[in-house]
């Protein structure tokens, strides 16, 4: 079943407006990497290629892009959390 998330608007100039949707995403070759830790705090680096399918309403695009992001996570009461990411450039 396709995952419809990620709904973006936008207003062409003709005043219709269309939608976009992420109608499938997948992650391959995917690598974690712990660069530090104090045991409180910790940077992980996570890479992989990411496989992908936009809705356009009119059409459907396909493509496939490298992701590297890095996590920063802290831990909390015994348990570790997201604290920020680094995304990917555009």
């Amino acid at each position: 079943m396709p995952a419809r998330c990620c709904r973006t608007s936008s207003q062409p100039s003709s005043g219709a407006r269309s939608a976009q949707y992420l109608k499938q995403v997948r992650f391959t070759n995917a690598r974690y990497t712990l660069l530090d830790s104090d045991g409180e705090r910790a940077h992980v680096r996570w890479s992989a290629t990411m496989a992908y399918t936009l809705d356009l309403g009119s059409q459907t695009k396909s493509g496939e892009r490298p992701i590297d992001t890095t996590f920063e996570l802290t831990k909390f009461e015994g348990t570790w959390y997201l604290r920020s990411a680094v995304l990917p450039k555009t």
